[in-house]
């Protein structure tokens, strides 16, 4: 499920209105043509001008394509439009999965006029999804993702409300009609992680380490910031400004335990407003780290060559970002499991470790529900209800209703 920018987008510049010597009327520029409203006091070109610019805000600072322009629209055009909508509604890690089918339809029919584009192109494209090798479900998702671009488009007034019509009437492939089937996501092996632990950065290690105690996503880890962490009670709260479900309006709680608390403990001189965790910092530690552990004085040679690898740095394009990306993340772990001689192992396994240990979901609300109620007696100091049917009943509501994950150890 996308996730959604709770942040507002920055709104486009609107195109003031300013007076034309030339014909004495008051002009004004909306997407490089010009548009006159009457000469100044007059309150009906007042409310055309008003009516533009509200119009050009709603579709992210450009005004609605007039009827023949919409019939010349091209399916690459419709792609430009989608993805600047996407990019400024969405979150970077939610871009990548609509990125990869928008990338093969326009490779495809990207000079193909929308209102040719049917269901016999959305077949051959899904075919073409086929030979190269993707699953079934990845398939099944992209072409939903396709058709929820041309309802976009409906929307916006971009797409005749026809082709997204014939568009839903393609049916999702079923197994066997095309495709691999998907490996199902196992759990992976605690003694798989305990290995590679010590191959890992320091940052990486202690966000691995909070996925196995609290069950948090890894983007939630990944953008953990101090100044959203609540340190007043016993049991840390961590509320993530992003997280999967903001836009249903859920409210999502992390609960730091003490095992989570001396991890974080390490991290408490990191600034409160940037992510905790980040590969620059973790880049300069272990730098130190090495020179700590350094036993021969420093030559002179090495100081200069350590000058001149300072300056190719600072000339680098890419570097050390202030987070972790999803592939940075990934690629760390997966460079920590070849050097541990590991089978690779990815964010979403390191969740269901959390999640899965022993009875699964049920095990894991039982001990978000000893965490809740060790919290509930040290700040109201409530009695205990007696009987252990009657507890369950009473917290169900609040441990299937509300996403939260604990750290109880």
């Amino acid at each position: 499920m996308p996730r959604r920018a709770t942040a507002g987008p920055a709104l486009p510049k609107i195109p003031k209105l300013r007076p034309h010597k030339g014909s004495g009327l008051r002009r004004a520029r909306f997407n490089g043509r010009d548009f006159y409203f009457g000469p100044e006091g007059d309150l009906e070109g007042t409310r055309r001008y008003k009516r533009m610019v509200a119009e050009f805000l709603a579709n992210d600072g450009s005004l609605p394509l007039r009827e023949s322009d919409r019939k010349e629209l091209s399916t690459k055009e419709l792609i430009a439009r989608y993805w600047v909508a996407m990019k400024r509604s969405l979150q970077p890690d939610s871009l990548d999965p609509i990125k990869r089918p928008l990338k093969v339809l326009r490779r495809l029919y990207g000079d193909t006029l929308v209102e040719q584009f049917g269901p016999t192109q959305l077949k051959a494209l899904r075919g073409e999804m086929v030979r190269m090798g993707w699953s079934r479900n990845g398939i099944n998702e992209a072409t939903r993702r396709i058709r929820t671009m041309f309802g976009w488009g409906v929307g916006e007034e971009l797409v005749e409300p026809t082709v997204h019509l014939r568009l839903r009437g393609v049916r999702a492939l079923r197994k066997g009609e095309g495709g691999h089937e998907r490996k199902r996501v196992m759990p992976v092996d605690p003694e798989l992680v305990e290995k590679t632990l010590p191959f890992l950065p320091h940052d990486v290690r202690a966000m691995i380490q909070l996925q196995l105690l609290t069950g948090a996503r890894h983007g939630e880890i990944r953008s953990l910031r101090w100044c959203e962490v609540d340190k007043s009670g016993d049991v840390w709260q961590y509320r993530p400004t992003h997280h999967k479900t903001k836009h249903h309006n859920r409210e999502r709680t992390i609960r730091f335990g003490p095992r989570a608390q001396a991890i974080l403990t390490a991290f408490k001189d990191r600034d409160p407003n940037e992510p905790l965790f980040s590969p620059a910092k973790s880049e300069e530690a272990r730098r130190a780290a090495m020179r700590a552990a350094r036993r021969t004085s420093v030559q002179p040679s090495q100081v200069l060559r350590a000058k001149v690898a300072a300056k190719k740095a600072a000339k680098r394009e890419r570097k050390p970002g202030a987070m972790y990306t999803r592939k940075a993340y990934r690629k760390a772990v997966a460079r920590a499991c070849e050097r541990a001689g590991v089978p690779h192992w990815q964010g979403s396994h390191r969740r269901r470790v959390r999640v899965s240990g022993g009875c699964g979901r049920r095990r894991l609300a039982w001990r978000a529900l000893d965490a809740l109620l060790i919290q509930h007696i040290v700040r109201v100091g409530a009695t205990i209800i007696a009987t252990t049917r009657e507890l369950s009943w009473r917290w169900r509501p609040l441990l299937w209703g509300t996403a939260t994950g604990v750290d109880c150890c």
